[in-house]
């Protein structure tokens, strides 16, 4: 979800705090149940809501607690719906803590809320205006100590994803530094074990996912490859190309897409690949069969060698996802790319 559409959902939430004890419109339809209620205080249209994607619900509802609590910050995935890092969690509750450690009072509070009993560094802390919550290298730890070595990868990679090569090490560095300043913590040797594990090469959640399910099954590849004038997500063995799609950019125009994609297939069909295509809902099921179809195009791909281009490897040179990072990192990003210029997807 990029920037402009996140302030478009924050911009139409509606707040009671704010809502005026005459405005009786507001009131009404609160009455009549057309605003669906977030938090104790703040309400989405219902119709609208409706229309939302899962993510984009998802979003509000953290959102929304962040603008209701005071003191507490949002954490682990519910600070991954604010902070840019990649999160599979699904239906998860909102989670928060307060920076002190204490336990929360849940006295009158909102039950739609977890809230957990976590110290919390300033420093790691993010304010968005009202809203708090743990900044991007912070959560993706936290996701790899509750959620496992594979998710944590994921969110690891997410931070990471196509950083130049000085902020790169740089983030990788104050991963490192994090994992030992919460040394002792519940889970901290899964986020331990998934730092080694992490690329800058991912471009989403379900790359990074896909070559964790490589490296399980053995399978053969090279991340991001450039072959002529396009760049693919893995190339398997000599000549099979993977390529990883969601179906929001067929929402985007959509026949212009399916055009592109035609040309870049048929063009590389004609020097010798191979290509497989893996949709997001293909990682829902069983993983094996993703193997498997690997293991099919095989002969097929082998009758279209030799290839007529050969593939070379390629590496980011920034600007990287945009992402929460802590301050001074942030700084260092706005010193080494604000003069660097925007390029296309496909750019080798």
């Amino acid at each position: 979800m990029n920037d402009a559409r996140r302030t478009q959902l924050r911009e139409t939430i509606v707040d009671v705090r704010r809502i005026s004890s005459t405005d009786t419109a507001t009131h009404d339809r609160i009455n009549n149940g057309e605003l669906v209620q977030l938090t104790k205080s703040i309400y989405y249209d219902k119709a609208a809501w409706q229309q939302l994607k899962e993510h984009e619900q998802a979003f509000l509802r953290c959102y929304a607690a962040g603008c209701q609590s005071r003191k507490a910050v949002l954490i682990g995935c519910s600070a991954a719906r604010l902070n840019g890092v990649w999160t599979f969690a699904r239906d998860e509750p909102v989670t928060l803590a307060v920076p002190n450690g204490r336990p929360r009072s849940i006295n009158k509070e909102w039950t739609g809320y977890e809230y957990r009993h976590r110290r919390l560094a300033e420093r790691d802390i993010v304010h968005d205006g009202a809203v708090r919550y743990t900044d991007a290298i912070c959560t993706a730890v936290d996701i790899a100590r509750e959620r496992g070595v594979r998710e944590g990868v994921v969110a690891i990679d997410s931070v990471l994803s196509g950083h130049g090569d000085h902020l790169y090490q740089e983030i990788l560095n104050r991963f490192e530094a994090t994992i030992t300043r919460m040394a002792g913590t519940k889970g901290i040797a899964q986020a331990r074990e998934a730092v080694p594990l992490t690329t800058r090469l991912s471009e989403s959640p379900y790359e990074s996912l896909l070559r964790l399910i490589f490296d399980a099954h053995n399978v053969p590849y090279r991340p991001q490859v450039v072959i002529g004038r396009y760049r693919v997500d893995f190339l398997v063995g000599e000549n099979i190309v993977v390529e990883v799609d969601g179906w929001l950019k067929y929402e985007e125009v959509p026949h212009e897409v399916l055009r592109r994609q035609r040309e870049r297939e048929d063009w590389l069909t004609e020097n010798g690949y191979k290509v497989l295509r893996f949709y997001t809902k293909h990682f829902w099921g069983d993983e094996g069969e993703l193997i498997r179809r690997v293991g099919n195009a095989w002969p097929a791909a082998e009758r279209l060698l030799p290839v007529r281009v050969q593939p070379r490897l390629w590496a980011p040179k920034g600007p990287g996802r945009s992402v929460a990072l802590p301050a001074d990192l942030q700084d260092v990003v706005k010193f080494l790319y604000e003069q660097t210029p925007t390029m296309p997807n496909n750019w080798p």
